[in-house]
This record gives structure tokens, C-alpha cells and sequence, in this order.
């Protein structure tokens, strides 16, 4: 259903690029304050005084699909590093919480397609409402904030949706071009009849490098450049009444375009907001965690 309104919300963008040139004074940036600092106190929303054991979160985590050498973690421990203040604050608040096995880990490197991933995360959000949840948010960080993206686009049923350092955007010019003979190769596979078979391709995880064995459909399911990962195709098909709050740290405020992509993109909801806190992409989540919560409990 959300794709049936792409054309109306593509034009809507369209005609603000051509008015407003996307700058900070656009409509759809004008509730979407660009705000430094990640403390509660930045929000600016009223809390909705909620039971927040009547709210339920699901959080998704960071990408870690291969191992990147050196003394950086892997396996279990990388598993949720960058999301273990984030789910203390959340459980500390009250909420509800599930934390789904997600098909970007070591272990589970793409063995499932985007759109099963999407899958995951909607049963996560009906085992929360079959408890009891009133307001369900989904919450994801790197990847997973790409994903959450997707999901807010794609299936939505949800109160809110966070995005943390959101990403990748399979779109952009770097992916494109890191990725582009594993597209190739996995597009062939396809007119081959091998979209099952087990093969490698490239991966990026921030400046490392690797390789993972996957099928070249569940590849392309979240890499195609204009697939339904792709964080332009997903805001410009941003469901009316579904707010959002995307946080970016300082190396993603860095990127050329990017506030200017995310700002002139978001819809001017209530309680959509764009915020930078001073902290590296892997420490995004732990830098806004109390922020998250806050604005959760505005819902």
C-alpha cells in the first residue's frame, strides 16, 4: 500500500526541491529541528504520562556480518555492543522490549531477505501488542536504522519509528560503487536461474571491508540501488501520521548531503525530529539512548 503513494509523495518533493532548494527553511524542515546534543531536555515534546509498561519497543542493532580483524569484537560480544546502553535505558524506563535476531550478524550474514527481515520485526511488534502494548516503537541503529525505515514505509502498524546513524542507503554514490561487481554478479546469478545458490560478495561496514556467503536474491534484496532498503525511495513514501525521530552523530553529519537529504525528506509531523549528537557512528545509540526514551514517552 505505501508504494501506491509514491507518485503523490514524489511530486510533493519535487515541488519543495523546486520551491525551497531543500534548505533549512523548507516546510518539511521546519518540524524537523536540527539540534545538537543528545540530552532529554532537546526533545521538546510532552510527555504523554503513558504507563510506559503499556509501550513496547523493538530494537534492531548494528550490521556485523564479518569479522574485521584486529581486537575490534565479533561473534556474540559485537552482537549487541552497540545497542547495550540504548536497551538498559529502555528497560530502565519501564518499557516493554524485544530485541530480534536480525539476518546481519556473523551468524546469520544475509540468510534471509529484506523483505523476512521486515517479517521478523512485525511479529516482534504483534508479540508486543498480544502483551498488552498500547504504543509500539521501532527502534534501530546503522542498519538497523535503515531498516526500521524500511519497515516505517513498507508495513508501518507502528506509533513511531527511531533511527539511529541510519544506514546504508544502497543508493548513494559510495555503495553503489564498492558494490557494484557484487550487483553485477548477483543479477547474473539471477538471469541464470541461480538465485538460491550460495555464493560471495562484497560487504562494508564503516571503513572495513569483508566478505559474505549469502544468496545473490537476499543480496540484492538489500542492496539493489533502488530497492526497498533505499533510504530516498522509503522518505519519499513516508506514511502520513507515522513520526520519527532520526539521530545522526558526527561522522554521518560529515557526509556531504546528508542533513540536507535527511531535512528536506522528513514529513512535518508533530513529533518528527532530526537531531546530531556529538558521537561516532558506533556510538550513536549509547550517546541518544536517554533522548530515545524521552521522546517515546511523548507518545
Amino acid at each position: 500500500m505505501a508504494r501506491q503513494r509514491s507518485s503523490v509523495n514524489r511530486l510533493f518533493l519535487l515541488v519543495c526541491l523546486v520551491l525551497a532548494g531543500c534548505s533549512g527553511t523548507s516546510q518539511w524542515a521546519t518540524n524537523a529541528p536540527r539540534q545538537r546534543a543528545g540530552g532529554s531536555d532537546q526533545i521538546a515534546c510532552t510527555p504523554s504520562g503513558r504507563d510506559p509498561h503499556r509501550v513496547g519497543v523493538v530494537v534492531l542493532r548494528a550490521a556485523h556480518t564479518f569479522e574485521m580483524g584486529g581486537d575490534r569484537p565479533h561473534g556474540e560480544s559485537a552482537r549487541f555492543l552497540s545497542i547495550a546502553r540504548l536497551t538498559d535505558v529502555l528497560q530502565g524506563a519501564g518499557f516493554q522490549m524485544v530485541v530480534p535476531e536480525m539476518p546481519w550478524s556473523e551468524e546469520h550474514p544475509y540468510d534471509r531477505s529484506f523483505t523476512e527481515a521486515l517479517d521478523s520485526v512485525a511479529a516482534a511488534v504483534a508479540t508486543l501488542r498480544a502483551q498488552g502494548a498500547e504504543r509500539v516503537v521501532v527502534v534501530g541503529h546503522s542498519l538497523g536504522g535503515g531498516a526500521v525505515i524500511g519497515f516505517g514505509a513498507l508495513r508501518g502498524g507502528v506509533d513511531g519509528i527511531v533511527a539511529l546513524a541510519a544506514g546504508p542507503d544502497p543508493g548513494a554514490p559510495i555503495q553503489r560503487r564498492e558494490r557494484a561487481d557484487s550487483i553485477a554478479k548477483a543479477e547474473a546469478m539471477l538471469a541464470a536461474g541461480q538465485a538460491n545458490d550460495i555464493a560471495a560478495f562484497k560487504d562494508i561496514n564503516g571503513p572495513y571491508r569483508g566478505i559474505v556467503r549469502t544468496t545473490p536474491a537476499h543480496y540484492l534484496s538489500f542492496f539493489s540501488p533502488d530497492g526497498e532498503m533505499s533510504l530516498h525511495r522509503n522518505l519519499a513514501d513516508w506514511p502520513p501520521g507515522l513520526p520519527l525521530l532520526w539521530i545522526d552523530g558526527s561522522d554521518e553529519a560529515r557526509q556531504p548531503g546528508r542533513e540536507r537529504m535527511v531535512r528536506s525528506r522528513l514529513r512535518p509531523e508533530p513529533l518528527t525530529r532530526y537531531l546530531v549528537v556529538s558521537a561516532g557512528h558506533t556510538g550513536v545509540a549509547d550517546a541518544a539512548a536517554d533522548t530515545v526514551a524521552a521522546w517515546i514517552g511523548c507518545l
